[in-house]
């Protein structure tokens, strides 16, 4: 092929692949849903694009590393104290809902599909798996409180490498001529997996822990080196048993977020980042590599399975996994309808089928087709419903508006009570018991709490919070919890009280890569305002007018040296914040909230 030609083709796909994602991040559709339609229409459909032409043998290797380091990123959000409020319903999930997952789909796949009792052997251990791919940003859309966000964020990495393994167990069954041969392959194949997998996971995590902790590699190469000893344990791992290396890759991820020696969130970051990318690219890749006549071959019975995949295989599972446990009918419910399926299923279904080709299987080209129509139709129905339901069940809200503000000297009460009075939720964190005690004297909900020891956002109900005010004296502090709670709540949430007044803002605020973004305007410091408090100045709030409308867009709308606007509460209950690098528009009705030096 043309290397120009394959360049072309290369950057079409990246470009796709974010795009799509872009898109459905601005329509707030699951980004998988549009993944999968680009490549349908890039291949099949439009034959824009053949990735088979393009990258030939690099496919699989190419999907099987990028899977890896997805797994691994997933391993990283994931740390074992989690496990002690909610280890009961994951295990049950992991167990008992994989055998009932397993059962259900295969008898589902027999009876609907009819591809024998070998393909739907196969398609139900595939389709054991849901996958972070696809459950991590919905979880971000949804926030769902309480257990359940955690609960599916452990099944949803966990049960990967553990599906990838029964799935590979089953493929090994099924080519077996000799059925006697069938239990000494089961056996071998788990111990080599766990053996393999297991002990290579542990060791090169153990490993890059004590090369991190004693300096061995220099900062700026820890993300690369890291990536390094990912992809050699993956690979060493899969020579001794095949697909042993998701295991490895996933409890390494693990392993790392579960240790105090070394700080990995630069790691984490980098690979944040990294998925990003992978996961729009390998989507494309493999939906484009769909044949026509596979899709025009799909009927009415691919439907019906895919309906008893949504409201009778999820939901049974989950109950029997689930019984014995705390968790109230809501949840159960939530957990019951939030199983969509991802890039690994996806993934074992193309590798599978070309090997299923070379021994004869009939209706083996319908094994990719009909496990894209289950990842298509279950990110689409989950992604639009699960959402919706979870705001139903009030068990989530998709938009909070509620305030943590870190600190809880007067003015700063007096501004949460303003907030508040509005109809925001606020929640005032601070390590001073009188300050806590008078807060809630005050009718506040307030929290005695050091928010920068370890784990310390658990100890906080962030369901309804959407933003962070860091509001105290002290700088350092304010930086460190915005950076802390930038992966929570998003960069753009968290904010901070400007480090220097304003004759001095240009040459030393600090770096914005290093702390949250100015709350209010630059050179309102703790200090500037509390000066300005102690004059005379007042914190207040009032109706904006159909004149301050007309008046907003022109310079003298506010006197900014006697009257300086801090937030804007909209008529639909709204919080809109002002800070360095915005100044929010409001509309007549809106509540301004103030600092007056008018009078002072």
């Amino acid at each position: 092929m043309d290397a120009h030609f394959l360049q072309i083709s290369l950057v079409a796909i990246i470009t796709m692949g974010v795009f799509s994602v872009w898109v459905a991040n601005r329509l707030k559709l699951p980004s998988i849903l549009l993944l999968i339609i680009a490549g349908l229409l890039a291949g099949p459909f439009l034959n824009w694009i053949n990735v088979d032409d393009i990258l030939g043998n690099l496919i699989s290797p190419l999907i099987q590393l990028s899977v890896a380091i997805i797994l691994f990123e997933g391993g990283l959000t994931l740390n074992m104290s989690d496990l002690k409020k909610i280890g009961k319903p994951v295990r049950g999930l992991l167990s008992i809902g994989i055998v009932i997952t397993f059962a259900l789909t295969t008898l589902l796949a027999q009876y609907f599909l009819n591809f024998g009792w070998s393909l739907s052997l196969l398609i139900g251990s595939i389709l054991i798996v849901t996958g972070p791919t696809v459950i991590a940003p919905m979880l971000r859309l949804i926030k769902p409180s309480g257990k359940s966000g955690s609960i599916l964020k452990w099944e949803g990495i966990v049960i990967d490498p553990i599906g990838v393994m029964i799935a590979v167990l089953v493929f090994e069954i099924i080519i077996i001529r000799n059925p006697l041969e069938v239990p000494f392959v089961t056996l071998i194949t788990v111990f080599k997996t766990l053996l393999f997998g297991g002990g290579i996971g542990f060791l090169s995590a153990w490993i890059l822990i004590k090369i991190f902790r004693f300096h061995l590699v220099p900062h700026y190469l820890e993300n690369a080196f890291t990536l390094m000893v990912v992809l050699i344990s993956f690979a060493a791992a899969n020579e001794f048993q095949e697909e042993a290396g998701l295991l490895t890759v996933t409890i390494m991820g693990i392993m790392m977020a579960s240790q105090n020696d070394v700080v990995i969130d630069h790691i984490v970051e980098f690979k944040e980042n990294l998925q990003l990318l992978l996961i729009p690219t390998i989507f494309i890749i493999l939906s484009s590599r769909i044949p026509a006549e596979a899709i025009d071959s799909i009927s009415w019975n691919h439907a019906y399975f895919l309906i008893g995949m949504i409201v009778l295989v999820r939901p049974i599972s989950v109950f029997f996994s689930t019984l014995g446990t705390k968790l109230n009918w809501k949840e159960k419910l939530f957990l019951g309808w939030m199983a969509p399926r991802g890039i690994v299923a996806a993934a074992m279904a193309s590798i599978f089928a070309i090997q299923l080709e070379t021994f004869g299987f009939k209706h083996s080209e319908q094994l990719v087709p009909t496990i894209f129509l289950i990842i298509l139709g279950t990110v689409t129905v989950y992604g639009l419903t699960a959402g919706p339901l979870a705001y139903v069940l009030k068990i989530a809200n998709p938009n909070p508006q509620g305030v943590m503000i870190l600190g809880g000297s007067p003015w700063i009460r007096k501004f949460a009570k303003i907030l508040q009075e509005q109809k925001i939720d606020i929640m005032i964190i601070d390590t001073n018991s009188e300050n806590v005690n008078q807060a809630q004297n005050d009718g506040l909900k307030a929290k005695q709490l050091n928010i920068l020891t370890e784990n310390s956002e658990e100890e906080v109900d962030l369901s309804s919070m959407g933003r962070l005010f860091a509001m105290t004296p002290n700088h350092e502090v304010n930086s460190i919890a915005a950076i802390r709670f930038a992966s929570i709540l998003g960069k753009n949430k968290v904010y901070q009280l400007s480090s220097e007044e304003k004759r001095s803002y240009r040459k030393k605020e600090l770096s914005s890569d290093i702390r949250g973004r100015i709350l209010f305007s630059s050179g309102m410091t703790y200090d500037f305002i509390q000066k300005k408090l102690n004059n005379g100045a007042i914190l207040g709030y009032r109706s904006i007018t159909a004149e301050d409308v007309k008046m907003q867009d022109s310079p003298d709308r506010l006197p900014q040296d006697l009257v300086v606007p801090l937030a804007i509460v909209t008529s639909g209950g709204m919080l809109r914040t002002f800070a360095a690098d915005n100044a929010p528009k409001y509309k007549e009705g809106d509540i301004l909230i103030y600092l007056d030096d008018s009078k002072a």
